[in-house]
Parts: structure tokens; sequence; C-alpha cells
């Protein structure tokens, strides 16, 4: 009876632990996605700004590049499917660090959006190639995550539309409050300012 009882408590903890661990593993591919979604909002907004519209929507197709190369990636080189423990928690947070230094290095480049002479392509092809790296290793991240649960894939994929949706009404809140009370209170510096000219002068 007490060998019963041990047998059926281990079963019992194992059925925990791996509920756990998948539990765990949903939660981080809907924050992952929600993540995703902001960053893109974001960059829109930030290359609408240092660029012209028309290549502030560039920013969806570095998304998709990103991700789909990422997974193109750990599709043909089996690094990271072979240390999926430690590269699934590495992943993530990698992303985190590296989207504010592309963005750093990209608003340092000199890119006018009027020129198209040989040194503004290389330039545009670099900040492409810096901000598309964040999505990359996301990318690796969701393709990881897919392969070492593949008996879930569909409940991750779930999870992943359901922190994409999250992530839009989030990004909705942002453009709204966040960059529109921005835009508003930049705009009231800048006529201040040319008030207080005019009167000066």
């Amino acid at each position: 009876m007490a060998r019963q009882h041990a047998f059926a408590f281990m079963r019992h903890r194992v059925r925990y632990i791996t509920w756990s661990l998948i539990m765990r593993m949903r939660l981080s591919i809907a924050c992952v996605a929600g993540a995703v979604l902001v960053s893109e909002v974001t960059l829109t907004r930030l290359f609408s700004v240092t660029m012209i519209y028309h290549f502030a929507f560039l920013v969806l197709s570095m998304a998709m590049f990103g991700l789909a190369a990422g997974g193109i990636f750990n599709f043909l080189c089996e690094i990271f499917r072979k240390r999926a423990t430690q590269a699934l928690p590495a992943l993530p947070l990698a992303s985190a660090l590296l989207l504010p230094l592309a963005i750093g290095a990209s608003l340092h480049l000199p890119f006018s959006p009027s020129n198209f002479d040989a040194a503004n392509v290389a330039a545009l092809v670099l900040i492409i190639l810096l901000c598309t790296v964040p999505f990359f290793t996301c990318g690796l991240f969701f393709s990881l995550a897919y392969l070492v649960l593949k008996k879930s894939v569909s409940q991750l994929y779930a999870y992943d539309l359901i922190g994409a949706g999250a992530a839009c009404l989030i990004a909705i809140f942002l453009i709204e409050r966040v960059f529109w009370s921005g835009s508003q209170l930049t705009l009231r510096c800048n006529t201040n300012l040319l008030v207080k000219n005019a009167r000066n002068e």
C-alpha cells in the first residue's frame, strides 16, 4: 500500500510539473507575441517621425521577415534545438535587450528620405537589418517553443493569438493616451516658443 501511494504521488507530481511547465510556456508565448505587436506599433510611430510615412510601414515587412528568418534558421541549424532548456528563456530576454540597441543605432545612421543615392540606400538597408534582429530572436523563440511542445501546438497558437489581441488593445491605449498626449505637449511647447520669440521681436 505504501508503495502504491508513493507511485501515485509521484505520478501526480510529474503531471503537476508538466502542466506547470506547459502553462508557463503558454503565458511566455502570449507575452512575447504581445511584445512583438507593441514593438511593431512603436517602430511604426518612430519611423513616421524620423522618415516619411511610406517607410514607416516597412516595419510590418521587417517583423514578418525577422520572424520567418528565425524559424527557418532554427529549422536548418540545430544550435538552439540542442540547448532548448537554456535557449527558451534567453531568447526573449535577448530580444528585449536588442530592440532599444537596434533603435538607438538606427537613429544615429544618416538617412534622408528625400535622397536616393548610394549612401542613403546603404543606410536604409542597415536600418532594416538592425531593426530585424529583435524579431529574428523572437522567431527563434516561437519556432523552438513549437518544436519542444509539438503535442500542444494548437493551444500554444491560441495563446499566441490571445497575446497579440491583448497587445492590440494596449497599442490603441498607447496611441490615444501616451503618443497623442506627447504630441500635444510637443506642439504646445513649440507654440509657446514661437509666441515668446514673436513678442521679443
